[in-house]
């Protein structure tokens, strides 16, 4: 009774967790999208340094052997308690004159957001952004295990080497926008992550940790190029509304369904004790395809300039 009783108490908490913290991810996004002369060339930087940290974060969890310890939630709330602290010395901004008027309910809850989805190209982003975090979602708990299976230890370590490539990629994401069109950036990006989960299905030592690689730069190609696609394509007045909502869609809809998904998925795959990876990985690669296949023939690419 008591287990059971701790095991409702930490998903309370959880749930806690993410009302208070859930749109941080797009408000920090639009503070400094809006700062920003240039977000192509200037986002990519910037954004690196949240993966750093990220990576910093796995390796003090395995530095300190906590990888399958719940003490490692202790660090992570003593670095949440030190985030709380600087945030209160981070310097005021100016506040946009469209953030005085009077709001309505309807804008007071982001559902005027939804309008944008009339445009066939925003509807295009925000629709696959969403499909793709989906299976995107299978690769956060599952990834450990199976590195466990093929006899890896420092679990958090090993997996930071997606974030050693992300940034990466980050910092050669202005150039790549500059090169090549959007579209193809995209359809790269959906491209990486059907090649991760095929290449985790082999089930060999090198297999997955080339698939672990290759989770940064698909990661950046799809969500990090859709941030950058907002805060151009979008007109300023409606830019946080869209960041908020590209965080919605993912981060809600996509996330939830995907942990769903993945965990029913997993269960018909033979669950944790006796997993069939091939099975598994190749059943979320095919998912995958479907995606590609739905924005590479639904996203045009039509203008450069900022629509609503």
């Amino acid at each position: 009774m008591q287990s059971e009783s701790s095991l409702w108490l930490m998903l309370a908490v959880i749930q806690l967790q993410s009302i208070f913290c859930s749109s941080s991810s797009s408000l920090t996004g639009s503070i400094v999208f809006s700062r920003l002369g240039n977000s192509q060339k200037q986002f990519g930087m910037i954004r690196a340094l949240g993966t750093i940290g990220w990576m910093a974060g796995c390796w003090v969890v395995s530095l300190l052997g906590l990888d399958s310890n719940p003490e490692s939630l202790y660090v992570c709330a003593a670095f949440w308690l030190l985030l709380t602290v600087y945030t209160a010395v981070v310097p005021s901004g100016e506040m946009s004159a469209d953030s005085s008027r009077p709001r309505s309910i309807t804008e007071r809850l982001g559902l005027d957001a939804m309008s944008l989805l009339k445009d066939p190209d925003h509807r295009a982003i925000f629709v696959t952004a969403a499909l793709v975090a989906i299976p995107l979602a299978a690769f956060y708990p599952y990834t450990p295990p199976l590195l466990s299976y093929v006899g890896f230890a420092s679990i958090s370590a090993w997996m930071s080497l997606a974030q050693v490539t992300e940034v990466i990629v980050l910092v050669f994401i202005s150039a790549i926008l500059q090169r090549w069109p959007l579209k193809w950036v995209g359809m790269a990006g959906i491209g990486r992550a059907i090649l991760r989960y095929s290449r985790f299905s082999f089930g060999t030592s090198l297999s997955v940790l080339s698939g672990i690689v290759l989770h940064g730069v698909l990661f950046t190609f799809t969500y990090i190029s859709a941030q950058i696609y907002l805060a151009q394509r979008i007109k300023p007045s409606w830019r946080t509304r869209a960041q908020a909502l590209l965080s919605f869609m993912t981060g809600g809809i996509g996330n939830l369904s995907g942990y769903l998904l993945s965990g029913a998925w997993m269960s018909l795959c033979g669950g944790l004790v006796d997993t069939n990876w091939q099975l598994y990985w190749l059943g979320l690669a095919g998912t995958l395809f479907l995606v590609l296949v739905y924005f590479a023939t639904s996203y045009q690419g039509h203008g450069e300039k900022p629509r609503a």
